[in-house]
This record gives C-alpha cells, structure tokens and sequence, in this order.
C-alpha cells in the first residue's frame, strides 16, 4: 500500500481549499505547514 501525503501551506486559505479536495480525491493525508508567527494583512498586501 502507498502512502500519499499532500502538504500545504495558506496563508490566505485558497491553498488550504485546494489542498483538501486534492487529498480527498487521491485519499491522501493532509498536513498543514503552520508559520511561528502569524502573518498580518500587511504581510499579505502584495499591492505594497
């Protein structure tokens, strides 16, 4: 039997949406990548 793992990480959650429903699909595990600190919304401003 072959093991399947999907990783991910999101820090907006559109990843995180694509990750489980590929792991469904394939019946993989899924694990999240989580970051030390927690992104800000001024992180995540790619307009800057």
């Amino acid at each position: 039997m072959i093991k399947i793992l999907v990783s991910y990480f999101s820090a907006s959650g559109t990843t995180k949406r694509v990750a489980e429903k590929l792991s469904l699909a394939i019946n993989a595990d899924l694990f999240e990548i989580v970051p030390k600190e927690k992104y800000t919304s001024i992180d995540l401003n790619r307009m800057k």
